[in-house]
């Protein structure tokens, strides 16, 4: 009688011991079943998030940097994108950590 169960108790690793140690009746783990795995909505999700905090958190920065770009059509657009995102965030104060870390350690990180 060749069965599966009769096979798994057979196998034995490099030191001569069996491979399985909790049984003949109990089958070696799917290692694809255990798998960690994320759904996608999640990491869709929690990519869209940590972009939205950048760009809350950027957006002054990000709003100079835009009017210092060379004149026409794009400097154009994304100079009357950017603007409103800054004021808003300006505003409500989000611009403070990224100021903070420029006065603080922003020369030590530019060298």
């Amino acid at each position: 009688m060749n069965t599966n169960r009769h096979n798994l108790a057979q196998k034995t690793g490099p030191n001569g011991r069996p491979l399985e140690r909790r049984g003949v009746d109990a089958p070696l783990p799917d290692p694809e079943l255990h798998r960690p795995t994320w759904p996608l909505k999640q990491v869709w999700g929690g990519l869209l998030t940590f972009y939205l905090v950048a760009l809350a958190l950027n957006a002054a920065s990000l709003h100079r940097n835009n009017e210092h770009m060379p004149y026409g059509p794009v400097r154009s657009f994304w100079v009357a994108v950017s603007a409103p995102l800054a004021r808003v965030t300006t505003a409500v104060g989000l611009d403070r950590p990224r100021a903070t870390l420029t006065r603080t350690i922003g020369d030590a990180l530019n060298r």
